[in-house]
């Protein structure tokens, strides 16, 4: 259809001048910030942010169609509405997964060696993931069920002090990893422990809060 057809080339220009973008050397091939490098994506925002959204927003649209019929068979659905119930869970807990996989990858050499976008490092690229998904996994099941049984014995809907402080400590956790990384040189075991240790508190007070019932002031 056109649709479809104007979003794949929406799609094309994205990706166009991603390579174009990366191959003049004004910026930087990776999209998050990289130790090392002089210039990074994030800080400030540059164009690199806008050609990757382009490329990324016109694979969604000319998928939409088929997605929407998929996702019209009810057992699909009811995985959707299943996996819903995790995505707070899964966002909080797979920064600190990601921690602790980079963590075990520079102790022991493996995952992190060589130079970036070469054959051996695309060929690591799946192992390198579905280690990190092995790590989030527990850690989403732990707390999950964690914050679900806590949810059900809090009084209706919890305190909106419980919510606040957690959403902030959430928060904080989240921009100080964004700022500084997830290391630091007077950290245990160079690991960010301030701002993993905010995260895992937030985790823990929205944790309390049964978004079924309303909250209490």
């Amino acid at each position: 259809t056109a649709g479809r057809f104007r979003a794949g080339l929406l799609a094309a220009l994205g990706l166009a001048s991603l390579i174009v973008l990366s191959s003049v050397g004004l910026y930087s091939r990776s999209m998050l910030g990289v130790p090392g490098e002089e210039f990074g994506n994030t800080q400030p925002p540059t164009s690199m942010l806008m050609a990757v959204g382009l490329f990324q927003f016109g694979i969604v649209l000319a998928l939409e169609d088929p997605v929407r019929r998929w996702l019209e068979r009810e057992r699909v659905w009811a995985t959707v509405i299943s996996a819903n119930a995790l995505a707070m869970t899964v966002y909080l807990w797979h920064l600190p997964a990601m921690a602790f996989g980079v963590l075990f990858a520079m102790v022991s050499g493996i995952g992190l060696r060589g130079e970036a976008l070469t054959a051996d490092w695309w060929m690591a690229r799946p192992v390198w993931v579905a280690s990190l998904a092995l790590i989030t996994v527990p850690l989403v099941m732990v707390f999950s069920r964690l914050e679900w049984s806590a949810g059900r014995a809090a009084a209706p809907g919890g305190h909106a002090v419980t919510a606040v402080a957690g959403a902030a400590a959430a928060a904080v956790g989240l921009g100080l990893l964004a700022l500084g990384g997830f290391y630091r040189s007077d950290g245990l075991f160079a690991l960010a422990i301030l701002p993993l240790g905010l995260l895992a508190l937030g985790a823990i007070l929205l944790g309390q809060i049964d978004p079924l019932r309303p909250v209490r002031r």
